[in-house]
């Protein structure tokens, strides 16, 4: 079926019609004929334009290519009622305060006039209970595994969403190999949802365990823990002990949060009274407990004070980068000039470099004065297994 929409609305004529423009200019050829053959080429080039262009639409609609499960459908009806519910939430809560003049006032029966109408709030009237019941009503014949691939692309794209807030508020660096391997997780786990969660396989496998290092991953490690480490400071982080120790942490911290933060939004969106529902609902809440159970299983490997550590430099990473939005913020104000604010913003873009720079021991020789390397591992002992 794809490969005949392609057929048929496929790019036509553009090669053609560039032949067809150096046949007619060409010295050799009659003009007569080089007329005639753009005629011809161009003719067609319209026709295909026209004719198949025009019919692609239904085409597609005829194969059912753009038809969607009677499950997703009634999802996105859900979904729509609990927009709706909360647009009408925040209206009733705006209509009860005074802080702003500028709603202060405002009818609430034109203002629900002019949304759209979603069949009322989701959770309390507009008969959100029976609406519900309905809806699951409706999905009792349906395939529970097809309703279950729906609740976890719902519940990976939630994490997915976590994962890009956490860039966004400066948790995880873009150019950290973190964040590439956390996205990337929820991807691949993406492309087959059918029968579990699986993007904690794909992290695991990325980060690694606590397996013996491989030759060359062992190379790398002592490289990072000499001189050259201290010259690239990407590759320290990535390959010596604690770089490597340190992504670990980073992973398992956050995937973790995403887990959590979904578990919490999620059954929001899929609230009802069916038990079809609640049951797939719980399958997919039980995947996910486990993923994290084995995300807990790999930060109990690993030192407190590693741990302790990445908890730090996460949230420092965040609070420099609410600094640098409050920086922005006065400077648009007009309560600081671009050469002050380029003064202040320079010390804490300095901070955030030092974050990721800095060797681990630096900020580990701030703790509570324990060993810094338990067990009486040294620095230098890269093919520590990890």
């Amino acid at each position: 079926q794809e490969a005949t929409v392609m057929i048929w609305s496929g790019l036509r004529g553009a090669v053609s019609l560039a032949l067809a423009m150096v046949v007619d200019l060409e010295p050799g050829i009659s003009k007569q004929m080089g007329s005639r053959l753009m005629f011809h080429v161009g003719g067609v080039a319209a026709l295909t334009f026209i004719i198949n262009a025009s019919t692609a639409g239904p085409l597609i609609k005829y194969l059912g290519l753009t038809r969607a499960s009677r499950a997703r459908e009634q999802m996105l009806v859900r979904l729509a009622r609990h927009i709706g519910g909360r647009a009408l939430e925040a209206c009733d809560q705006q209509l009860c305060s005074t802080e702003d003049v500028r709603f202060e006032g405002a009818s609430a029966a034109l203002v629900r006039s002019m949304l759209p109408a979603f069949e009322g709030n989701d959770d309390e009237g507009g008969g959100g209970e029976e609406a519900s019941s309905t809806w699951m009503g409706s999905l009792q014949d349906d395939d529970p595994e097809a309703l279950a691939a729906i609740y976890r692309e719902t519940w990976l794209k939630v994490v997915q969403h976590h994962y890009w807030e956490s860039i966004e508020e400066g948790v995880l660096p873009r150019t950290l190999e973190v964040a590439r391997v956390l996205l990337s997780s929820t991807e691949e786990a993406l492309n087959d949802c059918r029968l579990s969660l699986g993007d904690w396989d794909a992290v695991y496998r990325d980060v690694g365990g606590f397996g013996e290092l491989t030759p060359l991953e062992g190379l790398l490690s002592d490289l990072a823990a000499g001189w050259l480490g201290e010259l690239l400071p990407w590759l320290r982080s990535s390959w010596s002990y604690e770089g490597r120790t340190m992504q670990k942490v980073y992973v398992a911290l956050s995937f973790r949060q995403a887990h959590a933060h979904a578990a919490e939004v999620v059954p929001k969106y899929f609230r009802t009274g069916g038990q079809l529902g609640a049951q797939v609902l719980q399958r997919v809440t039980d995947e996910s407990k486990q993923e994290r159970a084995q995300a807990d299983e790999l930060l109990q490997n690993i030192p407190d004070r590693f741990i302790e550590l990445g908890k730090s430099e996460m949230l420092a990473r965040r609070l420099c980068h609410v600094q640098l939005k409050e920086l922005h913020h006065m400077k648009e104000s007009g309560l600081l000039t671009s050469s002050e604010a380029g003064q202040i913003e320079r010390q804490v873009l300095e901070a955030s470099r030092q974050i990721a720079d800095a060797p681990k021991e630096t900020w580990l020789s701030h703790g509570a004065g324990a060993a810094l390397f338990p067990g009486g591992v040294e620095p230098g002992d890269a093919r520590r297994p990890m």
